[in-house]
C-alpha cells in the first residue's frame, strides 16, 4: 500500500542515499561533534560561573516548572493543529486526532533521533496513506507548516529585537555582539518579510504562471520533483488560502507560549534573570538558534540564550543563568516528547512496523 509513494516521504533525509551514503555520515558526525563542542563549552563555562549553584540552592517554586511543561504541551499541540489544518486544506484524510497523535510520536522520534527530520517524514509518510497520489501533498503540507513556522519566528525574532534596541533593553560591553545581533535580527526581518511576500503572493498569480513555473520548476537537477510537489500543493491551497492565514496566526500563538515556557523556566532557575517582555526578544532568537543545521539545534539554542542573557543582564548587574536556562528548557522538551513514547504503546503493532520502517 505504502511502497508506491515512498520515494515521496522520504525526500526529507534522502538526498545522499543514492552513493553518497559516506558524505552523508561524515557530515553527520560532524554536525554532532560541533553540537557536543559547543555544549561542552558552554557547560564548562556555566559551571566555573557558578551557574549550577543558583539552580540547586534554595527553595523552588515547582509552580513556575509546571507552567513551563505546560506551555510546552501547548505550543506542540498547537503547531500540531497548524499542520492539520494545512492538510485539512489540501483535502488530504487525516483525522484531527491522527494529526496530534503523530505529531507527538514524531516528535519523539525526532528528539532520539537528533532532529526535526525524521518526524517530519514520518508526518508526511502517515498523511499519505490514501495511496500514492496522496503523497505529493502530504510533503507539501509538512513542507509548509514547517515553513511558516520559521517564517513567523524570524518574525517575532527581527520585529522584537528593534523594538528592544529602540527602548534600551539590549546592553552590552561588546560592541561586536551588538553589532552581530544587529546584523542577525536584520536578516531574520528582511527573510520573514520575503517569506510571506512569496507565500501570500502565490495564493494570488495566474493559473498560467504557476502552471509555467511547474513546468519549470520540473527541470531542476535532484529538486525538480519536490518544487514541483510544492506548487502543485499552492493550487491546492489558493481554493482555501484562509489556511495560510489561519496557519500564521497559529504560528504566532506558538511563538507566544514559546516565550512563555522559557520565561517560566527561568523564573523556576530563580536569581536574577530578564524579565518578561525581554524575553520577547530572548525566546524567538533563541528557537532561530535550535533551527540551525545541527542535531536537534543542540548547541545553537544554548548559545543563542547565554549570549542574549549575557547582553540583556549587563545593564542590571545580574548574574548571567542563560546556559542553565537552556540546558533545562530542553530537559522539559524532553519530558514533552514523552507524550509521543505513550501514544507509541498505544498503536496497534501494524502501525508500530510501519512506523519502525520510516523512523530508521
Amino acid at each position: 500500500m505504502f511502497s508506491a509513494s515512498s520515494r515521496y516521504y522520504g525526500v526529507f533525509d534522502t538526498y545522499f542515499d543514492q552513493g553518497f551514503i559516506p558524505l552523508k555520515r561524515v557530515l553527520a558526525a560532524l554536525k554532532i561533534l560541533i553540537s557536543v563542542g559547543i555544549l561542552w563549552y558552554l557547560f564548562a563555562k556555566a559551571k566555573k560561573e557558578g551557574q549550577f549553584t543558583e539552580l540547586f540552592s534554595g527553595d523552588k517554586n515547582w509552580g513556575w516548572f509546571a507552567l513551563a511543561i505546560l506551555f510546552c504541551f501547548a505550543f506542540h499541540v498547537i503547531g500540531f493543529v497548524r499542520w492539520y489544518w494545512l492538510a485539512h486544506a489540501m483535502q488530504l484524510p487525516l483525522k484531527f486526532k491522527d494529526a496530534i497523535r503523530i505529531g507527538f510520536i514524531g516528535q519523539f522520534f525526532g528528539f532520539f533521533a537528533f532532529g526535526v527530520i525524521g518526524g517530519d517524514s514520518l508526518r508526511a509518510f502517515y498523511a499519505s496513506r490514501g495511496g500514492p497520489k496522496k503523497a505529493g501533498k502530504a510533503i507539501a503540507s509538512v513542507f509548509f507548516d514547517r515553513v511558516l513556522g520559521l517564517i513567523s519566528m524570524m518574525a517575532f525574532a527581527g520585529v522584537w529585537f528593534f523594538l528592544a534596541n529602540w527602548s534600551g533593553m539590549v546592553t552590552s560591553t561588546n560592541a561586536k555582539i551588538i553589532l552581530a545581533l544587529k546584523s542577525a535580527s536584520l536578516f531574520l526581518l528582511v527573510a520573514s518579510l520575503l517569506g510571506f511576500a512569496f507565500v501570500i503572493s502565490a495564493m494570488f498569480i495566474s493559473e498560467l504562471m504557476l502552471m509555467r513555473a511547474y513546468e519549470l520548476s520540473l527541470r531542476v537537477p535532484l529538486v525538480g520533483e519536490i518544487l514541483g510537489t510544492i506548487l502543485k500543493a499552492i493550487r491546492m491551497l489558493r481554493i482555501r488560502p484562509s489556511a495560510i492565514f489561519v496557519s500564521i496566526g497559529l504560528s504566532s500563538l506558538c511563538n507566544i507560549l514559546i516565550i512563555a515556557n522559557i520565561y517560566a523556566v527561568a523564573n523556576f532557575v530563580g536569581g536574577s534573570h530578564p524579565g518578561f517582555w525581554e524575553h520577547w526578544l530572548i525566546s524567538p532568537i533563541a528557537m532561530i538558534g535550535n533551527s540551525l543545521p545541527l542535531p536537534g539545534g543542540l548547541g545553537g539554542m544554548e548559545m543563542a540564550l547565554d549570549v542574549l542573557y549575557r547582553a540583556i543582564t549587563a545593564s542590571t548587574g545580574g548574574k548571567d543563568t542563560g546556559v542553565v536556562v537552556g540546558f533545562l528548557f530542553r530537559f522539559v522538551l524532553l519530558l514533552v516528547s514523552a507524550v509521543g513514547a505513550i501514544m507509541w504503546l498505544t498503536m496497534s503493532a501494524g502501525e508500530k512496523k510501519t512506523i519502525k520502517g520510516v523512523a530508521e
